[in-house]
């Protein structure tokens, strides 16, 4: 399991440890503690962030929370 802050800090962050999971067939899941608003409370861009990251878990075969 990989756990981040925000969306795309797991795939940032831990890419070659995911890389190496994956490699040894591992199951991987990725969990992702924040919505992807802005630190002022802008929630214009959740959306396109949850988007990118179930696109990143799909073409990465890992599961996403």
């Amino acid at each position: 399991m990989a756990v981040g802050a925000h969306p795309d800090d797991v795939e940032l962050m831990a890419l070659p440890e995911i890389a190496a999971a994956l490699e040894r067939r591992c199951t991987l899941h990725a969990v992702v503690c924040c919505d992807g608003a802005t630190a002022d409370g802008n929630s214009s861009l959740v959306n396109v962030r949850r988007t990118e990251a179930r696109a990143a878990s799909a073409i990465g075969g890992f599961g996403l929370t």
